[in-house]
């Protein structure tokens, strides 16, 4: 039996339905609290899903559809923030994504991302992360 197309039956629509999703990738447990109550201060529905490195930040990225991605630059082990930018545009173009580092960072020849220059504040980043949200 063949599908019937219409609202709502393709695969990318199905995806968009329900709860803004967020992936924060960070690997320092003092910054969690913080950003959490940063994201929940932007918007209160938002899923936050989380990950320690970057190899579970593309594993998340393969499981699950994000609207947005906060990477930290600096994280545990030889990955780093460019290693989760470049899966995610890969994996989930339509998704917006940003780095956060207490570095100055230029981003690899032919990306940009909006940055959010630690340390910050509760507000600060609960500004960022309503424009990451859109």
């Amino acid at each position: 039996m063949e599908a019937k197309s219409g609202p709502w039956t393709t695969p990318r629509e199905l995806l968009r339905v329900g709860r803004p999703r967020i992936l924060i990738v960070e690997d320092d447990p003092e910054m969690w609290r913080l950003i959490e109550r940063a994201v929940r201060a932007a918007n209160p529905d938002v899923a936050i899903h989380w990950a320690q490195s970057a190899p579970a930040a593309c594993s998340a990225l393969e499981c699950y559809r994000f609207d947005a991605v906060l990477a930290d630059f600096m994280l545990e082990g030889s990955d780093d923030g460019w290693t989760v930018l470049a899966e995610s545009r890969r994996l989930q173009p339509a998704a917006r994504v940003a780095m956060a580092s207490s570095l100055p960072l230029r981003p690899p020849r032919g990306e940009s991302c909006p940055f959010l220059q630690k340390p910050f504040d509760v507000a600060r980043c609960a500004a960022f992360v309503s424009q990451l949200l859109g």
